[in-house]
């Protein structure tokens, strides 16, 4: 079995990605990037690169393992969301974000 995990809602719930991935690397297929305001119940869902999750540290851990899948910018824009509300605002700070976290 692969997963494609969320890492926003891997923090929202309340484990470090870097944890996630550490322990289920070799099974993830893909990956949903969304930054969070904090990890825990607490945490709101912004664009990658703005929150407290440390993208370029879960660049690194994904090639440790070697990760060869996609890697998916994601905008709520519900309850939970505290980033952009402009989708194409959005759109330009993930992409922002994950260019510098894969350098």
């Amino acid at each position: 079995m692969q997963l494609a995990p969320d890492l926003a809602w891997v923090a929202i719930g309340g484990m470090e990605p870097l944890d996630f991935i550490d322990r289920f690397g070799a099974r993830i297929a893909y990956a949903h990037a969304v930054d969070v305001s904090a990890v825990g119940s607490a945490g709101h869902c912004l664009e990658t690169g703005r929150g407290v999750i440390n993208y370029a540290e879960v660049t690194k851990a994904l090639r440790q393992c070697a990760f060869a899948g996609w890697v998916i910018a994601e905008t709520y824009l519900g309850p939970s969301w505290r980033g952009a509300r402009d989708p194409e605002q959005s759109a330009r700070l993930h992409f922002a974000g994950l260019t510098q976290a894969f350098q």
